[in-house]
């Protein structure tokens, strides 16, 4: 049985909520590793995280790019959307206003976004990440037992 699927549109409303996405990186041993992080989908396709340099799954990126990318719900009727591709480490250190601009929607606006964003570069160097999808799925559970 193949479940149903988000449309292109709603993939692109649910991408905007503030939702978490789910990181998989690979361990240096081969294992896999999964990390929640907030997010920002860019215009161009890509995803952007942020996070301190010295992060284990910084690490992994930097040593193999692979990376699968799970944002979804918590409640039901479930949905998500799935991604694989491949991630790149920003070499410079993000800004707190580029990481306002990331975190905003999730701190409740702007200025609270670039206030928060100061007290984490306070702690360290932090980067984006950008990952470039290859592959996506998508599901939804709420079309469960809709006709085709």
């Amino acid at each position: 049985m193949r479940l149903p699927g988000l449309t292109e549109a709603e993939i692109q409303e649910w991408l905007a909520e503030a939702n978490i996405a789910r990181v998989s990186t690979i361990n240096e041993d081969g294992t896999p590793r999964v990390t929640a992080m907030w997010y920002r989908p860019e215009e161009d396709g890509t995803i952007t995280l942020n996070t301190h340099e010295d992060n284990v799954h910084v690490r992994n990126i930097k040593r193999d790019a692979r990376v699968g990318l799970l944002i979804d719900s918590c409640d039901q009727p479930y949905r998500s959307v799935h991604f694989n591709g491949e991630a790149e480490v920003a070499d410079e250190a993000a800004s707190p206003e580029e990481i306002g601009r990331l975190y905003e929607r999730y701190v409740g606006g702007r200025e609270a976004a670039i206030d928060y964003a100061r007290q984490l570069v306070s702690s360290g160097k932090r980067v984006n990440i950008h990952v470039r999808p290859q592959r996506r799925r998508s599901l939804d559970f709420r079309k469960m037992g809709e006709s085709a």
